[in-house]
Parts: C-alpha cells; sequence; structure tokens
C-alpha cells in the first residue's frame, strides 16, 4: 500500500509525466515534421512558378523585339535612298546620324540598324506594358 506522501507524488506529477510523453511521441513530432516539410514545399513551389512565369515574360519580350527587328531589318533595304549614303542623309534619322559624325561609307548601314533597333525596342516596350497590365487585371 502507498503511503500518503507517495499518493501526493503520483497524483501530483503522473499527470505530467503523460503530458511529456504525449509531447515526445514519435507520431505526434513526426506529423509535425511532415506538416512543416509540406509548408516549406509550398512556399518552394510557389516561388518557382513565379520565376517561371518572369522567364517566360522575358523570352516573349525579347523574342517580340528581335522578331521586329529582324523584320524591319529584312526590308530596310525597300527604303527609298536606302542604298544611297547622300540620299540617306536627307531623312530626319539620317540627318541626326550624319550630324553624329558617322562617315558616308556607314550611313546606310547605320540607318537600317538604328531604325530597326528602335522599332524593336519599341515593341518589345509595348509586350512589356501588355504584360504587365494583363498581370494586374489577374490578380
Amino acid at each position: 500500500m502507498l503511503s500518503p506522501s507517495e499518493k501526493d507524488f503520483q497524483r501530483k506529477y503522473l499527470e505530467q509525466i503523460k503530458n511529456d510523453y504525449g509531447s515526445l511521441n514519435i507520431g505526434i513530432g513526426m506529423t509535425l515534421l511532415s506538416n512543416l516539410i509540406n509548408a516549406i514545399r509550398g512556399v518552394t513551389e510557389i516561388e518557382s512558378s513565379e520565376r517561371d512565369r518572369t522567364f517566360q515574360s522575358t523570352i516573349a519580350i525579347v523574342g517580340v523585339g528581335l522578331a521586329v527587328s529582324s523584320f524591319v531589318a529584312s526590308i530596310a533595304g525597300q527604303f527609298p535612298g536606302a542604298t544611297n549614303p547622300k540620299e540617306a542623309a536627307k531623312y530626319p534619322v539620317g540627318l541626326v546620324i550624319s550630324q553624329l559624325g558617322v562617315a558616308e561609307p556607314w550611313l546606310s548601314p547605320v540607318i537600317s540598324a538604328t531604325i530597326s533597333l528602335g522599332f524593336g525596342i519599341l515593341f518589345a516596350f509595348v509586350i512589356w506594358l501588355g504584360i504587365k497590365v494583363f498581370e494586374s487585371l489577374r490578380k
């Protein structure tokens, strides 16, 4: 039979031992660990999808810019005065480029490149703006 002090001890500490055993139980610890791993996995997948979306947007912008630039460059030889540097210097872009000190033999190719890059950058900006507007409407 237990003495009164032993009964007090048993009553006092038995509940604490049960609580400690429950918190140290492997099943509960594993559940908590599994939930933590799943939360980290979810955050990682969200960040990965945002990176993928940013990468796809960048590729779209660069692709449109390059496509427009190459299209304009391919038809640049059809413009009047494109092959004659003296006539090319009469047009606004040619006038500005010739005033910058570009030598006459290089005037036609520089004008063609400037117009091609200008259109490419302009259309890339338009696509970038469209993507930003679409993303803001989607949220």
